[in-house]
């Protein structure tokens, strides 16, 4: 990452400041760190944490430049999506032993299904999961919409959800082999350039 000075509101800092746990802060703080190193580099704006507006409910966005962004961390890897076209969402997820009896209630019973055919229980419920949450981070509306009200579709070369009647395209991002991530838009996903940020 290139020596820039990265300028947080206080706002911010206070967020980062609230975590209980260390390692969230810095992938919290890794993570916006990331976004103005992109921007910087890649769209040569020099926005600061100071131009950045929130939804009302608190989804992020540039009121002066057309670019849309999310962020997501896991465990220890912070992601940052950056796009042009259209609204974006993201997450990953570290892929561990989950019951399926936790996150029944975000599961539509096909999925259920699935799940209990699978050789790979806990690889797919969380692949499941984190295509729901790209979703959510995507709408920006949290888990206001309830997540069994989602259903994961997969076709041969086409991977969408399905919610209130509406596909959404998502694309599955190789990150690690322990690691789960999509990112979800409303247009088609093209070409996905990834960029590896390192100390």
């Amino acid at each position: 990452m290139s020596n820039y000075r990265y300028e947080l509101s206080s706002d911010f800092q206070n967020r980062i400041l609230r975590y209980k746990n260390w390692s969230d802060a810095q992938l919290s703080l890794l993570g916006r760190m990331m976004l103005f190193d992109i921007l910087k580099k890649k769209y040569r704006l020099h926005m600061t944490d100071n131009d950045i507006r929130f939804t009302k409910n608190k989804k992020p966005f540039f009121e002066d430049a057309p670019i849309n962004f999310n962020i997501s961390h896991a465990h220890h890897i912070s992601i940052c999506g950056v796009t042009e076209d259209g609204e974006i969402g993201i997450d990953i997820e570290k892929i561990q032993p989950v019951k399926i009896e936790d996150l029944g209630f975000c599961l539509t019973p096909n999925e259920k299904k699935k799940i209990n055919e699978s050789m790979n229980k806990d690889q797919l419920i969380i692949d499941i999961w984190t295509r729901k949450e790209s979703l959510i981070k995507l709408i920006g509306k949290g888990l206001t919409i309830p997540l069994s009200e989602i259903e994961t579709q997969s076709a041969e070369d086409n991977d969408t959800l399905l919610y209130n009647g509406q596909n959404f395209n998502i694309k599955k991002i190789y990150i690690a082999d322990d690691y789960c991530c999509y990112v979800c838009s409303e247009l088609p996903i093209k070409d996905i350039s990834i960029n590896e940020f390192k100390n």
